[in-house]
């Protein structure tokens, strides 16, 4: 499982719709002392196994630092809204980010991101009933990010960021 996530496999898997070579050719253009890219995901890959989800990071991460950009890996962050346990498909989603920051560990361009599923939490701020009652971090859709969470999500990117380029 996971082969088609190999950049051998582009346009069949992986990068399927060109978006990481949109990246790197838009990067390019661009002139700075570090270029960084910075993966948040999750919420689209909650189908995932924790291997596949592994491999799909290690494979971003790879496509990347050969590219001669840094790299943070994250995970994005969730809500516990309308009884749907994200806890177990973010836990396995978490082991995957952990196993490819431990497999990419002896790369020098590669870094642990922002956690913002450990980082924000589902309760409090981030839960279904603060974002009803319009006081927490999230619209009252109870999924997206308000104003005020994206601040708070972009805070805790922006120490990583920083962490990197001093």
């Amino acid at each position: 499982g996971g082969q088609v996530f190999a950049e051998a496999n582009a346009g069949y898997g992986f990068d399927p719709f060109g978006l990481m070579l949109e990246l790197h050719q838009r990067m390019q253009a661009q002139s700075a002392a570090d270029k960084i890219v910075c993966v948040s995901n999750a919420q689209s890959d909650t189908s995932a196994t924790s291997t596949w989800y592994q491999n799909a990071l290690q494979n971003i991460a790879t496509y990347f630092t050969s590219r001669g950009y840094k790299v943070l890996l994250g995970l994005s962050c969730y809500n516990s809204a309308s009884g749907t346990d994200r806890t177990t498909v973010y836990n396995t989603l978490q082991t995957g980010l952990t196993n490819a920051l431990a497999s990419l560990g002896g790369d020098t361009k590669v870094f642990e991101g922002a956690n913002l599923y450990a980082l924000m939490g589902s309760t409090g701020p981030m839960s279904w009933t603060a974002a009803l009652a319009g006081t927490g971090w999230l619209n009252s859709d109870g999924t997206h990010l308000n104003a005020q969470g994206a601040l708070v999500a972009g805070s805790h990117w922006s120490e990583k960021i920083y962490a990197v380029i001093g």
